[in-house]
């Protein structure tokens, strides 16, 4: 089933800063993955998502990934362990 309209009206602050609209990545599967940095298996299958993701067509999957955590250590984190697919904050309300 199509996930519900209110769903692509969603948005998310970016920890590098401006806003992750989800309507962006509408029209191709989109693979929406939550983590924290706090998550020991969250933070071990992220490298595995990038690989995935960087192995798409331009037509292919999409990947994003939603944060269930705070700005600093999620900030910190992605300077230690760069992503090539977005990721928004979704705070604890995440959850």
């Amino acid at each position: 089933p199509a996930p519900d309209p209110a769903f692509w009206a969603l948005r998310f602050p970016r920890p590098e800063g401006g806003e992750l609209a989800l309507a962006d990545f509408r029209g191709r599967p989109l693979l929406l993955n939550f983590w924290a940095t706090w998550c020991p298996p969250c933070v071990r299958e992220l490298p595995l998502l990038d690989r995935f993701a960087q192995g798409q067509p331009a037509d292919g999957w999409q990947v994003v990934a939603l944060a269930i955590d705070g700005p600093t250590p999620v900030r910190e984190f992605l300077r230690r362990t760069p992503l090539g697919f977005p990721v928004g904050l979704a705070g604890l309300e995440g959850t």
